[in-house]
């Protein structure tokens, strides 16, 4: 099997699911180097998604994963899934603080204009 390292930005971290005898958990990952950064689904399974319980959206991984892949036919149409199933993922950079109620920079709110008379508008340098 070959094995792939991506090293991303974590946008989404999904809930554990049941898909027959197999536990499924996926996390999707941004690539944040390189002039055409990627996104990838990465599942990981049984037991494994555990591991994804200690990170949040937003932080920065290096994932560790190998390809896999199989031939399927139906219906007298057939082709190739391919996936990359996770079994080690690592903290390199935490995500930025989030603020109740508020961003990260606020500004003041102010009381909209009121309106002037037109002694006030004449008033102006200009």
């Amino acid at each position: 099997m070959a094995k792939v390292q991506i090293k991303g930005k974590i946008l989404d971290i999904s809930d554990t699911i049941q898909i027959g005898m197999i536990e499924k958990r996926m996390l999707c990952v941004k690539e944040i180097e390189g002039n055409y950064p990627q996104e990838y689904e990465i599942d990981f399974l049984n037991g494994k998604g555990d591991v994804l319980d200690r990170f949040n959206i937003g932080d920065v991984v290096i994932v560790d994963s190998e390809i896999r892949g199989h031939r399927w036919a139906k219906n007298g149409k057939s082709g190739y899934i391919v996936s990359l199933n996770g079994w080690r993922c690592e903290k390199i950079a935490e995500s930025a603080p989030k603020f109740k109620g508020q961003s990260a920079q606020s500004y003041p709110i102010t009381a909209p204009p009121t309106q002037q008379s037109k002694t006030d508008i004449d008033d102006l340098p200009f």
